[in-house]
């Protein structure tokens, strides 16, 4: 069993992004955080430094980050593991009319990447990485896909100023998607609007109509995270983790409420990243 990880982190964002956006300062730290706890507590399943692979600020450009998982993750087989994690402005948008019929509202969910704002480009749109876990899933190896960002709505000044804490979240276009922009064309290249659903397990900072906050250059949802998987080195369940971390996370925050999602066929009572 191996581990091959992608972990992302943006605090800064490209100059030419219309609108400009606002720069973060604890995504980078969460990463060396994340990178570190995997170096220390999973040296075994990570013979070679190689098969983590981290992008941060620049180098977290949209082409970089979908490369990360068509060329990186998939050499996961198996019984490894494919990690996912996410440290970084999250918005909305409206999503492509074909898809407008499955949806309440005509949202969907956004990675904010370094340069997806420039002219012509998007966010890593929730349809596109459906599609991508797809490919990573393909020598069928476990994938968990952490996310410490935000899915929520207006920023509340007042709120930061007094805390001094700050949303990760930047507001998205209000113009509909074209299909044909889903990496690079692929649902009308499948000729179907079917999302594809892979089985992995998410932990998410918080729900979809919430902010998650960063104070101090750290995101609180994964200095949680960390702590908790701290004190045993990875020896605890998916389940219990994710217990003890969003009562951590409430304790500390009325607004923001971490969320732990299994999609398809994963085991939550197994040990974090194979551990037992």
């Amino acid at each position: 069993m191996k581990i091959f990880a992608l972990l992302i982190g943006i605090n800064e964002y490209s100059t030419t992004s219309n609108p400009p956006i606002r720069s973060l300062n604890g995504c980078v730290n969460d990463v060396s955080d994340f990178g570190k706890f995997l170096k220390e507590n999973y040296s075994d399943l990570i013979p070679d430094e190689r098969q983590v692979l981290v992008l941060t600020d620049a180098n977290a450009s949209r082409a970089k980050v979908i490369a990360g998982f068509r060329e990186h993750l998939t050499q996961a087989g198996p019984e490894d593991m494919a990690v996912i994690y996410y440290s970084g402005h999250g918005s909305t948008g409206i999503t492509a009319r074909e898809f407008q019929a499955a949806t309440s509202d005509s949202q969907e969910q956004t990675w904010v990447l370094h340069d997806s704002r420039e002219p012509g480009k998007y966010d890593l749109a929730d349809k596109e990485i459906a599609l991508l876990l797809e490919e990573v899933d393909v020598r069928s190896p476990r994938i968990v896909v952490i996310a410490d960002s935000c899915h929520s709505g207006s920023v509340t000044r007042e709120l930061e100023q007094f805390l001094h804490m700050r949303p990760r979240f930047e507001k998205g276009t209000s113009d509909v998607r074209p299909l044909e922009s889903y990496l690079d064309g692929a649902y009308v290249q499948r000729g179907s609007v079917d999302i594809p659903s892979s089985d992995h397990l998410l932990l998410a900072a918080c729900d979809r109509v919430e902010r998650a906050w960063e104070n101090n250059g750290h995101g609180q949802f994964t200095q949680s995270l960390i702590s908790v998987l701290g004190k045993s080195g990875g020896q605890v369940t998916y389940a219990d983790l994710f217990v003890q971390v969003r009562a951590f996370i409430r304790n500390a925050l009325k607004n923001q409420t971490p969320q732990m999602e299994p999609i398809g066929v994963f085991n939550v009572s197994q040990g974090f990243l194979g551990r037992n």
